[in-house]
């Protein structure tokens, strides 16, 4: 069921739900949909009231005027997508069934990259990388 194409997100720390959540979950309450983000299992999924899979975007407004964005597939997060408040990208983060799994990539508010790193089944891998913000490579690390 396509569910959503665009969700309104507000004050999504104001709204957490903290009556039915596990010591290694967050939960938040947005309204009609509830995100679960499991700390041990590193995985988010997006559940409506119903208790129906969410597929489609989910949309963030963060109080500092920025968004996070969510592309969700049956109930689970695929791509995840900051933006500061200027409008440029914060991060993206590439995900598989809910976890992290793919690339990883912080930009300064200019634009420029600020952090790379990648990840499978959850876990980083490969090089991590940081820049300054004249664009020079100053941190390499490997994991």
């Amino acid at each position: 069921m396509q569910y959503l194409g665009f969700f309104l997100f507000v004050l999504l720390f104001l709204s957490c739900n903290s009556n039915n959540q596990k010591s290694n979950e967050t939960v938040f309450d947005a309204g009609e949909i509830v995100i679960t983000f499991n700390r041990d299992a590193r995985i988010t999924t997006f559940i409506t009231k119903e208790g129906e899979a969410v597929n489609g975007k989910v949309v963030q407004h963060l109080a500092n005027g920025g968004l996070n964005t969510w592309k969700v597939e049956n109930g689970l997060a695929t791509l995840q997508i900051m933006y500061y408040p200027n409008g440029q990208v914060e991060r993206t983060l590439e995900l598989k069934n809910g976890v992290e799994h793919g690339s990883f990539v912080m930009y300064y508010p200019d634009g420029s990259k600020y952090v790379e790193q990648h990840y499978a089944d959850g876990e980083p891998v490969g090089t991590w990388y940081r820049w300054n913000k004249n664009g020079e490579l100053v941190e390499t690390k490997e994991q």
